[in-house]
């Protein structure tokens, strides 16, 4: 909840005006417009990720560590690098574009996660 609740005063100030946070690290016009706009895409992010890191430390808890590991590098080398790339690629390309790299990326990590839970009987798991 305090992941949640942090992710959502960011990426409120980031939707609402991400020249705030900007503002904290240059002077320069330039940079404040271009890191609001990347933060009004990847602030999104926040909101996603703090789902998702909760539920890694369930399933470790329920030592279901290769699964975290594994969601973690696919969602990173299917989604996240390939989609980069590819963007990068494009012409006039925005830092908009750039930022929903990552809450793609997330969302494919969720993606698998809800499939697991679906396919995965959590009642068989000894006590400690």
């Amino acid at each position: 909840m305090i992941s949640l609740a942090f992710a959502i005063i960011v990426t409120t100030i980031c939707e609402i005006d991400g020249t705030i946070l900007t503002r904290i690290f240059t002077n320069n016009q330039d940079v404040i417009k271009n890191g609001a706009l990347y933060l009004k895409t990847y602030s999104i992010d926040c909101l996603l990720t703090s789902f998702l890191f909760c539920i890694n430390g369930y399933l470790n808890g329920y030592e279901k560590t290769v699964f975290t590991m594994v969601h973690s590098l696919v969602a990173t080398f299917i989604g996240r690098i390939p989609l980069t790339l590819l963007f990068s690629k494009i012409p006039n390309v925005t830092l908009f574009h750039m930022g929903i790299t990552a809450p793609l990326s997330t969302m494919i990590s969720l993606i698998m996660i809800f499939i697991y839970f679906k396919k995965t009987k959590f009642d068989n798991i000894k006590e400690r």
